[in-house]
């Protein structure tokens, strides 16, 4: 999926809201121990998005989000959405 200056402005905006929740998510009492490191794991995936984003952005450059699976021996493997950088 290709976006444009515009809508990655947009998703550098909503991980950088997205982080910022799962941050204040991360410290509740309640929550288990377990999904705090789901929390963690989500939060480092997140901050990868908007790194890249971010870098499009300051740099006046478009993105490109792809997801897919990979094929390991007889079976297949989904692999989570990558973003990467790409002239407009």
């Amino acid at each position: 999926m290709d976006l444009n200056k515009s809508e990655t402005r947009w998703v550098a905006a909503g991980i950088g809201g997205a982080i910022g929740f799962i941050s204040w998510a991360k410290d509740i009492k309640w929550i288990p121990g377990a999904w705090k490191y789901a929390i963690v794991a989500v939060r480092g995936y997140l901050w990868y998005f908007g790194f890249v984003a971010g870098y499009a952005v300051a740099r006046g450059k478009c993105t490109t989000v792809v997801s897919g699976v990979t094929r390991f021996g007889s079976s297949y493997i989904p692999i989570p959405p990558t973003i990467w950088t790409r002239r407009c």
